[in-house]
């Protein structure tokens, strides 16, 4: 027998450009599964191979004798027929399942290929001649007499390839052309036509990301149809393996217009996002804990309120992508925005939230509860922006305070304690806008709930201790929400 068919080498040099296969080996045929080894070895080599089967069953002492009735004979002819055209099938289906469309990064590349397959050297029609070819009995010459045709049907390949041609009648049906009807290669060829002709329009527009970015927010707020939505919807109506093929060169498309509007974004995202909060807050406390350099609450505030820098690129530009959860590909969890940027919009949400009101703007307000104040000091005051709880060893009480303390002047947090046997009061105090949070990080914070924590000062020998209520879930003194905020400069 010749080589083996190699699936690769039938599909011809565009393979890699359109196609790639999970194990090359499923591409492989061995010759003996092939329209020639059916026609050539099989059919021709029956009553050997029956001969080979009886003889190994008795060398196996399967059977006592070598000696086999003609029905006998009949029988292992037909189990051997049934394994050939069960080997047969399976085979070629399994070559056809590991023929699957590539990834594509770029819409270049998928015009590209796209190209190929309309016009230059149809690779998905070559994939499914070559299955045709091996699996369909040739049509008769019109030239036949009745008696040489029915001579022809009674010939032992051409039943066997009809009962292949009905294992395989789906796949083969794409390529037959019905009177006055188009084939049905040829109506995805169409398709796929106008799938090119879009993503071309996308790549050759003056700036292809605004275009591509115009596309995905036409496609999602309007609901609208277009070339992919189309070919997607025509995918389902097509049979196996083109139905798999097609869906795939639609979602390969929306996936490569993506890409091309999230670089597109990420220019924007890089300017007018990523580039003020590194320049005006990455480096400064609380962002970073370590910094002796406080950052400017107007920063903070025209960064993170409601409509500022960061939610405006979120509502015009992310928040399409991540509310209708576009992801790489079908049934694939790589969303197009990555991880780590969705986990810190959500921080940054949460950093709305504690500190943002839509009516007041950036302000939040907490309640400190006096615990206890240890007995060598007979009085603790806990100066925040200028609103003093004061306390002395006796009943203890809840002050109502705010962040930031607009009504006053300078910003100065501070706690002392006064000994019980006189003596100069001691303190630890911290200035600037956020002065309060740098308190409260100087302090042993404990018992962190839900909605409140508490936080030990120990100060020249003694200690007081409180504990905060806060109107959110999340403590806006933990520091954590600040100092584990950054942003990247890509979005994909």
């Amino acid at each position: 027998l010749p080589a083996d068919l190699n699936l690769r080498d039938q599909v011809g040099p565009t393979f890699d450009q359109v196609f790639t296969s999970a194990d090359d080996n499923k591409l492989v045929v061995p010759q003996f599964l092939t329209r020639y080894g059916l026609q050539s070895y099989f059919v021709k080599q029956r009553d050997e191979l029956v001969e080979l089967t009886a003889m190994d069953s008795w060398v196996l002492n399967l059977t006592r004798s070598v000696k086999y009735s003609d029905a006998d004979r009949a029988e292992i002819q037909r189990q051997l027929t049934e394994q050939y055209i069960s080997d047969y099938t399976a085979t070629w289906r399994a070559g056809m399942d590991n023929l699957n469309i590539r990834n594509f990064e770029s819409i270049g590349q998928l015009t590209g290929a796209l190209e190929q397959v309309i016009s230059g050297d149809q690779p998905l029609q070559r994939a499914l001649t070559v299955l045709r070819d091996n699996t369909q009995p040739g049509a008769f010459s019109e030239k036949l007499s009745a008696k040489e045709r029915d001579e022809a049907l009674a010939e032992p390949d051409y039943q066997l390839l009809t009962r292949l041609g009905h294992e395989f009648a789906p796949e083969n049906s794409t390529l037959t052309v019905q009177k006055d009807k188009e084939s049905t290669m040829q109506a995805v060829y169409l398709q796929l036509t106008e799938l090119h002709r879009y993503l071309l329009a996308i790549q050759n527009a003056p700036v292809p990301g605004k275009s591509a970015l115009k596309a995905v927010q036409l496609r999602l707020d309007q609901n609208s149809s277009d070339p992919i939505f189309a070919t997607r919807q025509m995918a389902k109506t097509l049979p196996a393996p083109l139905n798999r093929w097609a869906g795939r060169l639609a979602d390969q498309a929306w996936h490569v217009v993506m890409v091309e509007a999230v670089h597109y974004m990420e220019v924007d995202w890089r300017d007018s996002v990523v580039k003020p909060f590194n320049e005006q807050l990455a480096n400064n406390y609380p962002f970073n804990p370590h910094s002796a350099q406080d950052a400017s609450l107007d920063a903070f505030e025209r960064f993170f309120k409601p409509d500022g820098i960061l939610d405006t690129f979120y509502q015009q530009n992310l928040k399409l992508f991540i509310d209708n959860d576009l992801s790489l590909e079908d049934g694939d969890n790589n969303v197009i925005i990555r991880e780590d940027i969705i986990a810190q919009l959500e921080t940054a949400q949460k950093i709305r939230d504690i500190f943002f009101s839509k009516q007041n703007g950036l302000g939040t307000s907490f309640a400190v509860e006096t615990v206890s104040l240890s007995g060598n000091k007979r009085r603790s005051v806990l100066n925040l922006d200028g609103q003093l709880v004061d306390y002395s060893q006796g009943r203890n009480y809840t002050a109502h305070l705010v962040w930031p303390n607009n009504m006053r002047e300078g910003n100065e947090s501070k706690l002392t304690l006064v000994g019980a046997r006189g003596g100069a009061p001691r303190s630890i105090s911290f200035s600037g806008p956020w002065a309060q949070f740098r308190l409260f990080g100087a302090g042993q914070l404990t018992g962190v709930q839900d909605g409140n924590f508490t936080v030990r000062f120990s100060v020249d020998g003694g200690a007081m201790t409180y504990r905060v209520h806060t109107d959110t879930e999340d403590n806006p003194f933990s520091g954590g929400l600040f100092s584990q905020f950054g942003l990247s400069d890509t979005l994909y």
